[in-house]
Parts: C-alpha cells; structure tokens; sequence
C-alpha cells in the first residue's frame, strides 16, 4: 500500500524530523525549506530552486520520497509560462506545484501526484486596507494542473 502524507510544514524543521520518523513513502509539502542536515540523508529531492517567486519567499512545494521506501519518483521540472517548451510541465507561478510519478512494486500503474500551495496575496492598492486573499492563486494551480487531466 501505497502511504502518502500532505502537509503544510510552514518552513519548520521539526516537521522534517517528523517525516523522516514516518512510514510515509513520500510526501507531498508545502511552505517548505531544505531538510536540515541531520534527516536530509533521509529523503529523495528534486533539484528545483528553494523559493516561490514573486516576492521574498524562500520556501516552495515540494515532492519528497523517503529513502526508505520501495517506491521510485521521477520529478517534472516546472518551467515558467514564459519559457516553456512544447512538451513541457508550465506553471503559472514557480514554487506553488511540484509534480511527480510514482511507481512501485505495489502500485499497479505510474500515478501522478502533485503538492500544491495557494499563495496569499495583497489585493490591488487601489482598494486600500482589504485582507489577502488566496483565491486567484488556487485558481492558477488548478490551470496549471489541467494539462495533466485528459477526458476519456
């Protein structure tokens, strides 16, 4: 059986700890940082940058394998709208989606999973004091995970 742990670390260390006590095969995080040393031996990383663009945000969605688990990952790097490829996994906004496929010897076929993160955002000046707002954040990632969904 597959174990699959989604999380919203929000940059903690503790909860890298946590993971790498768990029985999850990989997990798929949010908000986080690079593992501290003592548990980074633990886990399987993409290689994509540690941040979300647009302003100071050096934390980012993440899949992650467990070096202890049976399972294999293979990442999709994310590229830009601006600079993709035909062919390539675009995203609207770096650092809000990772994708990845899982396979195994207890799963019958490649899934593939995605983590997530809806970033919060200021309205327009314009507006004055009015409270952030996730909604149009989500609503990219939900765009960008389109191209992964086919109608039989």
């Amino acid at each position: 059986m597959l174990k699959i742990i989604s999380w919203n670390i929000h940059r903690r260390d503790d909860a890298w700890r946590v993971l790498a006590e768990s029985d999850a095969d990989i997990a798929l995080l949010q908000e986080a940082t690079p593992p501290p040393s003592d548990v980074a031996g633990c886990f399987e990383i993409d290689r994509v940058d540690w941040r979300t663009t647009g302003g100071k945000r050096p934390w980012r969605a993440v899949v992650v394998r467990r070096q202890a688990s049976q399972v294999q990952l293979k990442w999709l790097v994310p590229r830009p709208i601006g600079d993709v490829k035909i062919g390539e996994y675009q995203v609207s906004r770096p650092g809000t989606l990772a994708v990845a496929t899982v396979s195994g010897p207890s799963i019958p076929r490649d899934l593939i999973v995605a983590s997530m993160y809806g970033l919060w955002e200021p309205p327009h000046p314009s507006l004055g004091d009015k409270p952030i707002f996730a909604d149009a954040s989500v609503h990219r990632v939900i765009s960008d995970l389109s191209a992964f969904y086919q109608v039989p």
